[in-house]
């Protein structure tokens, strides 16, 4: 193992955070909670323009408020995108309403306004329209195309939070936006999202749900919060060689939680799946927010050397990137023929790589009520079997990027059967 290792989690949290996380513990019996919140609700309106902004302890749990408070429930349709988090459509199952989905433009990552037409139901209610990995999706046109039908349109930020588009940041086109900042995520409470609602009168509903939901539970809160800032310090490139046994004994003694309960694979919702942020991941979530520029600045200028360096060795770097877009993503993704073996490879040489999103659902469901069918979506599924992602978060200084041009370069070099990948992306 090298001496120092570039992971693509926690990208946004190191000492200075597990310290901000630390004051927030110290203070909570004499700060409240609605406090924190506020705060947290004061950053994000630095950067976007809303009528409501809410904090829930994951972005699911965001989605799922959003849908409730619109009156999306049993026997109404909610259309998602087929490549993407399977966080999404247990949002929609947890308000009793059934997922649909359809297929994305493979070089944008994203569903267009055609693909979410061909797509509806009479059943219809609402359309989430996912921003992924800084590529932001037509949702004018989408809103366009469905708004006459009274059909709610969602922004899903998660993947994109300081992504803008001709200036305009990203959220502010839907009724309503997700923004998640879970550990994978730009910018990251380890646990956290938040809603950001548009228009007035969902604002008013949702004012009025939030008003009587719970915060998360003390331990929970906790627990998450030495969770962040354990792994924030660990997964620093120079202390990972001994930080990923400390992650890994947190895992083991069960004091650690994953992103994805065990449940949620069985389409079953958690106990606690909609509930106020707590204290101290809102504490760290508005220190992250007043962060974003920095990060942004820092993601967007890595993001492009290395798309620079991919488009050099003949590869096909995902995502809708044109002039007027300022696009944010902690990864830059693209396809290779073999996932496993570039991984591999990589990880051997001090490289965390990802491969968002491989189900294309991903993780891929077990229970039918995901309403799911791989196959019905060739573009999601193709990309899907071939994607990879490379760090290009703001812990990265230019030497580890120098290193990721160059550990680039020696893998096509050895590996030309890549760029018939790109012929059949070009073909799509």
């Amino acid at each position: 193992m090298p001496d120092r290792f570039v992971s693509l989690y926690f990208a946004s949290i190191g000492l200075q955070e597990a310290l901000v996380v630390a004051r927030a513990l110290l203070s909570w019996p004499l700060i409240r909670g609605e406090h924190r919140r506020s705060e947290l609700q004061d950053a994000v309106a630095r950067h976007l323009e809303y009528a409501g902004a809410y904090s829930y302890t994951s972005g699911r749990g965001a989605l799922a408020a959003c849908l409730a408070a619109a009156g999306v429930g049993p026997g109404d349709d909610v259309l998602l995108s087929s490549f993407t988090c399977l966080a999404v459509p247990t949002a929609v199952l947890a308000v009793g309403a059934r997922p649909t989905y359809c297929d994305i433009d493979p070089r944008s990552l994203n569903v267009t306004p055609d693909s979410v037409v061909a797509a509806l139901t009479p059943n219809t209610r609402a359309v989430v329209v996912q921003h992924t990995l800084g590529s932001p999706a037509d949702v004018r046109g989408v809103v366009r195309r469905v708004r006459p039908r009274g059909i709610l349109v969602i922004e899903d930020c998660a993947l994109a939070i300081g992504t803008t588009e001709t200036g305009r940041a990203l959220g502010s086109s839907g009724d309503a936006a997700t923004f998640s900042m879970e550990l994978s995520k730009t910018i990251s409470s380890g646990w956290g999202g938040v809603l950001v609602v548009n228009d007035r009168g969902l604002n008013s509903r949702v004012l009025d749900q939030y008003a009587r939901l719970d915060q998360a539970r003390f331990l929970r809160s906790l627990r998450m919060a030495v969770q962040a800032a354990v792994c924030g310090v660990s997964y620093e490139p120079q202390l990972y060689w001994l930080g990923r046994y400390l992650v890994a004994v947190g895992f083991r003694l069960g004091l650690f939680g994953r992103s994805t309960p065990v449940e949620e694979f069985n389409g079953l919702i958690a106990s606690g799946f909609v509930a106020k942020l707590g204290a101290p991941q809102a504490a760290l979530g508005a220190h992250q927010w007043n962060r974003l520029e920095r990060i942004a600045r820092s993601c967007e200028g890595n993001g492009v050397r290395i798309r620079e360096a991919l488009k050099r060795l003949g590869y096909l770097p995902l995502g809708a990137c044109s002039a007027n877009v300022f696009s944010v993503s902690n990864r830059v993704s693209f396809l290779v023929a073999d996932r496993p073996a570039i991984m591999e490879w990589f990880r051997v040489r001090g490289v965390e790589l990802g491969s968002w999103f491989d189900g294309p659902l991903s993780p891929l469901p077990r229970a039918a009520a995901f309403n799911y069918q791989g196959q019905a979506f060739p573009n999601a599924s193709f990309v899907a079997e071939h994607i990879v992602n490379v760090p290009c978060h703001s812990r990265l200084n230019v030497s580890d990027i120098e290193d990721m041009e160059r550990l680039l370069a020696d893998y096509a070099a050895d590996h030309p059967e890549d760029l018939q990948v790109q012929e059949k992306l070009q073909a799509l």
